[in-house]
Parts: C-alpha cells; structure tokens; sequence
C-alpha cells in the first residue's frame, strides 16, 4: 500500500482507509503513560515516556524524538528499541541532516514506505538498525506565562 508523503495529499487509488482511532488496549497504554509521566516530570523521562508511548501506538520496533535546540539542530535524540551497547556502537548521534532535517525545517508529518528512496535520505551510520519504513510527525510545545497567583 503506498502512503500520503509528508502531508501532500498523494495517495494511490486503493489507499482510501480512513485512519482507525486507537483501540482500548493502545488507549490505555496511552493513559499510563500520562500517568507515568506525572511521576517523573523531569525532561528526560518525560522525553522517554513519550517515545516509548509513541512506539507502542504505531506497533514500531525502533523510535526516536529530537528536540530542536536554540540554534536549530537537534539538542536532545531519545531512542526506544535501541540497547544501550547498540547505541553506543552507532556513535554520536544525529545532528538534523536528511530526512530528519526536512522534519526541522519544513515541519510536516511524513510517512515513508522506503526511507532510503526519499530525496533528502542521508543514509545511516555504520552499526545503525536496519530501516525501512518511516513515520516522522512534528510537535510543538509552547509555554508561556498567562499571569500570576497571588
């Protein structure tokens, strides 16, 4: 089945599914993750929390979630799926190049039947998990004061 590219609208004639809403079980698991959360608000877990959550919603082996730093680049990568020996045979981590970089700079979902295919695929670095498929969806987080309790 061929999928939309990075909220294009593109589709082919048979991909006319609408998306499911999550099952109990995948709703659930998202509740205790909130929960989970509330017990540790510091960034990194709730970083954690997040990815693994969004892991368990998609059915994904691998996930990831990059925090875009002042100066634009990635400030923060929190992986799932990855054992920490692994990881570390990867080396440092991504700094917002190819496909992630499209993800920066023109924020957009995008799903990939075949990362590799697409024009901005950097590649990977040696000892990396082999990849296919993709989904990349942006967030944003704003705070800001809306005034005071006295």
């Amino acid at each position: 089945m061929n999928h939309p590219q990075h909220g294009d609208g593109s589709s082919s004639a048979s991909s006319t599914e609408q998306p499911r809403p999550p099952s109990g079980d995948r709703m659930q698991g998202l509740l205790a993750a909130v929960a989970v959360i509330a017990e540790d608000p510091s960034l990194e877990a709730v970083l954690r929390h997040v990815v693994q959550a969004a892991c368990t919603l998609v059915d994904a082996g691998y996930g990831a979630l990059g925090v875009i730093g002042e100066n634009g680049g990635l400030s923060h990568f929190i992986t799932e799926g990855l054992e920490p020996d692994a990881a570390k045979l990867i080396g440092h981590l991504p700094t917002g190049h190819g496909v992630l970089g499209l993800l920066i700079s023109d924020p957009r979902p995008l799903r990939l039947p075949n990362i590799r295919d697409h024009p901005a695929s950097y590649g990977f670095p040696k000892n990396h998990p082999a990849m296919r498929t993709f989904l990349g969806c942006p967030f944003a987080s704003v705070i800001r004061s809306s005034g005071t309790c006295t």
